[in-house]
């Protein structure tokens, strides 16, 4: 609200020139304010200047008007600005007066000529074109004078202006005002013998025309009329009418055309001061509107005009002995800064200056008929919500925020605001609610007399306000519960409004105790149902079938058309789009339109359709099922259920949230709900901080109860229930079901203690039931499983995880952790990307990478994303690597080892032993046992641990005996033998075959083929492709076979058998073996130490070994073979 604060009363002039003020006229010259005022019989004219220092006025210039007299109407006084010297204007007297005006504010003589005579009761002024007129009200006369203004101020009469017909009375006029809606002119006459108000079309040569009129006699209350204001708002033009009779301010909307709409109807009481309202004034500043308005009642009041035409209260003054504000009489305001400024006149000696402060404004933010999202600044904000359902938020400053049609969230932020709800049959919410800083302002929702009429309901942090169909949620801003007694008649009820609503044909129709056919007409009708198996027939516009005096429950389905079946008790329906339930347990289900389902009383169930349907549960526990629409699902008393157990695609609601927005629900608000029912899919559901019960249904869903003692019933699925603090039950149902405790309060829960109430010491006590799996939070938590195979998952913190029986899995997360799996084949699980090593044969605590852990009784492990080592121990373990080049080693045990992704080593230990490689190039160990070794894609190889002997070949896809067990070879392309002699065999495709230490012999096949002999006299025999054969030492004996191949000598006593510089084949000579060789050429190396033996030929290096080339014949095709790497 705006605060007034007074400058002073002005008294420097005799005492019959400041006392019983009847008009105040303003003109700004230069930037000075001056003001003008006339008085009653006996008084005169004033001028002076508008100061904001001392008293706030400083006399110019007086002049008496008609000393001595009694005056034929009360003075009025325009002054008139135009091409020529400004002047003034005055009417009351027995002749009308014009005064010319100075610039400084002097008061000229009174002029003489052309002038209207006889006493006018009212005035105004306008221009069409070129053209000035005068429209006058002649006292006593049935008639309106339209006079032409020439430039030497004379008024001359224009013809045909001469109102006869005795049917357009204008007698008695107390205001004119002329104003412009579009292009057309109008003026307005206020009439206190009609108590009414007219509009008169001004045509271009100043005839009048009647056009429309509203006031007593159409039904608005209005006695006495006394003062007319005309102002523009947001482009429409409204005229505000005071009522001394009725106390009264009317505003009304004027339309193109010249038609007229009431918007508001304010009436004092005792908590406003304008009471026998007799002066008007008003102001626009920062595109907003404010109006003054006084009378008998001790005081001024503020309103602030909103767009649309609603008053709400901006302040008020009270009289003080500076500021004697009794019986006031006349007003005038300016805008002077960002403050207005105020003359008064009353009865009393004196002109009082007050000023008002609105405090710093924006302009106002409006929205349309969709669903808005509008927000404020640091400002004071007007946000006018209007259709849709809208999201206003104020931000700082003292706001206004109205909500307008539809479902509207409203928060005014920091500062002393204002929430004005209008009257729509929807539920609205205000958050941020601040108790004694903070306004609402109900009035618009109808007469109610008193605050005390209106039930109220204090839940946590909240009051709940319902009135009819309306229903307003106001939470505190600092979540503090509230006590509905805070609430007074005069802050709920600022203002009386008592617009007369519009009539809609509409009409209440009732059924018979017979069956029978109930028809509605072309507007809002109802239909007074009893479930008879009638058919009722709405017609044309929004019609309701209301089964409010129903002896029994009632099922309604909007679905059942006129040709259904007619069966008892059941009505059928035909362009009904609402139904309302009574005082049972009722079932009301809607259509595809969009349908208002009440429930009333008794515990209902609503049904909605494709549409975007309003369900209204009322008192009881109800049922509301949302259909495929954005609905609204009011709860209202009792503990009731939102359901989307029809949905076809999974569902996201949380009970926090305004406006829910995924999957099925998306679209719908929820209020008053307490418990909520999911559908067949995957749904999250969580709660509030009130007891929720929440039912997952079919699908894996996620239920969060947050605080308060909920109930969360997974269904069908795999679940995770979340219950928060409180004493909640948590009830798993079928499939793997999750009991989850996050947050940092340590926990602990026993999966054994199902069945009863267990003290998690963290998060209340809880029951659980049908829950396989545990999972901690960031705290120390002890976490123990039962007989079933459970998952334990401690998560940050120096947990204890207890499997028990069953084969149960522990994920002990970061800190140090113990890890215990009892009974059953038991998984310690490691997720995360830090590399890992840990070793099963350790029952200490170890540095794992992820804290100091101790593992008992677990056999088996699980790697994360790094470079992970795991070791099993003696009994059949499984190890899997998963991402990261891993080392996995099994030991004793019949071992199953799985590298994942990455470069992994597999070593199988004794046992028999599953190796599997997954991607990557990764590295299996065959031990003693019978092992199954697949290396996956990549290039993968098997290594033959323990003695030689063994007969291997890549080839055989069956099990491979070797010397302490047997081999099963898949997806390998690599081979590498054992320290003993060894054969080893490739298949059709690139193999690399190593011998190892030994006499082996290695065989290539077909395809790229690497042979590496090692140490030991080796046979290397590559077959078909383009081969890479390396003996190693020892004297070896290679053959490449067809292809490209590659020989490499760098030890021993070699012979090659097939080179062939015909096919491409090549004799590499190593370096790092052979540094003599650094820097020769191949013909130099050969003519040092090539030997010619007739029919092969030999590269003898003395001590440093040769190499035998059989079949070359000479040595000129041994330098074209030799490269030196």
């Amino acid at each position: 609200m705006g605060s007034f604060f007074g400058r002073g009363t002005f008294r420097a002039a005799a005492a019959h020139m400041v006392a019983g003020v009847t008009d105040i006229a303003l003109r700004v010259v230069d930037g000075v304010v001056q003001v003008f005022t006339t008085t009653r019989a006996g008084g005169g004219l004033l001028s002076l200047e508008l100061q904001t220092t001392g008293v706030g006025l400083r006399l110019i210039d007086q002049a008496g008007v008609a000393a001595g007299t009694v005056l034929s109407a009360p003075a009025q006084i325009t002054v008139l600005s135009g091409a020529g010297p400004d002047r003034l204007i005055w009417t009351g007297g027995i002749v009308l007066g014009s005064h010319l005006l100075g610039r400084a504010g002097g008061i000229g003589a009174a002029e003489t000529g052309a002038l209207p005579p006889g006493p006018i009761s009212a005035q105004t002024f306008t221009t069409l074109g070129d053209a000035a007129f005068a429209i006058l009200a002649p006292l006593g006369e049935n008639r309106l004078l339209v006079c032409r203004m020439t430039a030497t101020g004379q008024m001359v009469a224009v013809d045909g202006t001469d109102l006869g017909n005795p049917v357009q009375q204008a007698v008695d006029i107390t205001a004119l005002a002329a104003l412009r809606i579009g292009a057309a002119h109008y003026v307005l006459s206020l009439s206190a013998a009609e108590e009414s108000l007219r509009v008169w079309a001004l045509g271009p040569n100043g005839t009048l025309t009647a056009v429309s009129q509203v006031g007593a006699g159409a039904g608005l209350g209005l006695s006495t009329p006394s003062a007319l204001e005309v102002v523009e708002l947001a482009g429409r033009s409204y005229a505000l009418i005071a009522g001394a009779g009725s106390s009264s301010i009317s505003v009304v909307a004027l339309e193109p055309g010249g038609q007229m709409r009431l918007a508001d109807h304010v009436i004092d009481t005792l908590e406003t001061r304008f009471q026998g309202v007799q002066a008007l004034a008003s102001v626009q500043i920062s595109g907003r509107v404010f109006v003054f308005a006084g009378g008998g009642d001790g005081g001024l009041q503020a309103f602030e005009l909103m767009p649309g035409g609603r008053l709400v209260a901006a302040g008020q003054v009270l009289p003080a002995t500076a500021l004697p504000l009794d019986d006031i009489t006349a007003l005038a305001a300016v805008v002077q800064g960002d403050r207005i400024e105020l003359v008064v006149g009353a009865e009393g000696s004196g002109l009082i200056r007050l000023g008002f402060d609105p405090g710093p404004l924006a302009v106002p933010l409006s929205g349309g008929a969709g669903d808005d999202s509008l927000s404020g600044g640091d400002r004071g904000d007007l946000i006018l919500g209007r259709a849709g359902n809208d999201r206003l938020s104020g931000g700082a400053g003292a706001d206004i925020l109205s909500d307008g049609a539809g479902m509207d969230e409203m928060d005014g932020g920091a500062g002393a605001d204002l929430f004005v709800l209008a009257a729509d049959g929807q539920a609205d919410t205000i958050r941020g609610f601040v108790p004694g800083e903070d306004r609402i302002d109900l009035s618009g929702w109808g007469r109610i007399y008193s605050v005390e009429a209106l039930p109220m309901v204090g839940r946590r942090g909240c009051v709940v306000i319902r009135w009819g169909e309306e229903a307003l949620y106001i939470y505190s801003a600092d979540g503090a519960d509230m006590d509905p007694g805070i609430f007074t008649s005069a802050d709920v009820f600022g203002l009386w409004h008592v617009t007369t609503p519009a009539v809609i044909p509409g009409r209440q129709i009732a059924s018979g105790p017979d069956r029978e056919t109930l028809t509605g007409g072309g507007g809002a009708d109802t239909l007074l149902a009893d479930g008879g198996g009638d058919l009722l027939s709405g017609g044309s516009g929004t019609d309701l079938a209301d089964y409010g005096r129903a002896s029994g429950p009632v099922r309604a389905n909007l679905g059942l058309g006129p040709l259904a079946p007619q069966l008892a008790g059941q009505d059928r329906f035909q362009s009904v789009e609402d139904l309302a339930g009574g005082i049972h347990d009722d079932t009301l289900t809607g259509n595809a339109a969009d349908n208002l389902l009440l429930g009333r009383q008794g515990n209902d169930r609503l049904i909605g359709g494709a549409g975007r349907d309003r369900l209204m549960g009322g008192a009881g526990d109800d049922s509301l099922n949302s259909g495929l629409g954005a609905d609204l699902l009011d709860g209202g008393d009792g503990r009731d259920w939102a359901r989307w157990h029809r949905a076809t695609i999974s569902v996201q609601v949380d009970l926090t949230l305004a406006v829910q927005s995924g999957g099925a629900a998306a679209g719908d608000r929820l209020i008053g709900i307490e418990n909520l029912l999911g559908g067949r899919y995957a749904d999250r559901l969580a709660g509030d901080a009130t007891a929720n019960a929440l039912s997952g249904g079919g699908g894996s869903d996620r239920l969060e109860g947050r605080a308060g003692a909920d109930t969360l019933n997974g269904g069908e699925g795999n679940d995770s229930l979340t219950g928060g603090s409180g004493a909640d039950l948590l009830l798993g149902g079928a499939g793997a079901d999750w009991a989850v405790y996050a947050g940092a309060a340590a926990v602990r829960v026993d999966l054994a203690l199902a069945g009863q109430w267990q003290d998690t010491a963290g998060q209340g006590r809880d029951w659980l039931s049908g829950v396989e799996h545990l999972s901690g939070g960031a705290g120390g938590d002890r976490l123990a499983g039962g007989r079933t195979a459970n998952i334990l998952s401690g998560d940050a913190g120096d947990d204890l995880l207890q499997g028990r029986e069953g084969a149960d899995t522990l994920i002990g997360g970061a800190g140090n952790d113990i890890l215990s799996g009892g009974a059953g084949n038991d998984w310690a699980v490691y997720r995360g990307g830090a590399a890992l090593r840990i070793d099963l044969r350790l029952t200490t605590a170890q540095a794992t990478g992820q804290g100091r852990d101790v593992l008992s009784s677990v056999e088996n492990l699980w790697g994360g994303a790094g470079a992970d080592a795991l070791a099993g121990n003696a009994a059949d373990n499984r190890l899997l690597g998963q991402d990261g080049a891993d080392s996995l080693f099994g030991f004793d045990g019949n071992d199953r080892l799985q590298g994942g992704n990455g470069n992994d080593l597999l070593s199988a230990g004794r046992g028999n032993d599953l190796l599997l490689g997954g991607d990557g190039n990764d590295h299996l160990r065959a031990g003693p046992g019978r092992d199954q070794t697949t290396g996956g894609s990549g290039f993968d190889t098997v290594e033959l641990t323990g003695p030689g002997g063994n007969r291997i070949s890549l080839a055989v896809t069956g099990w491979q005996a070797r010397p302490g067990g047997a081999v099963l070879l898949a997806g390998v392309e690599g081979l590498m033998g054992a320290a003993g002699q060894d054969t080893l065999s490739g298949h059709a495709g690139a193999n690399m075959v190593w011998g190892g230490g030994g006499a082996d012999q290695l065989f290539g096949l077909a395809g790229a083929d690497w042979l590496l002999g090692g140490g030991g006299a080796d046979r290397l025999a590559a077959g078909s492709g383009d081969d890479w054969l390396d003996g190693g030492a020892g004297n070896d004996w290679l053959s490449g076979g067809t292809g490209a191949d590659r020989f490499v000598f760098s030890a021993g006593a070699d012979r090659i058998v097939d080179l062939s510089w015909a096919e491409g084949d090549h004799l590499l000579l190593t370096l790092a073996a052979l540094p003599q060789l650094r820097g020769l050429s191949p013909t130099t190396i050969v003519e040092r130490w090539g030997v010619d033996l007739g029919a092969e030929v030999r590269l003898d290096l003395g001590a440093a070994g040769q190499v035998t080339l059989a079949g070359m014949a000479s040595l000129s095709e041994l330098r074209a073979v030799i490269e030196v790497i």
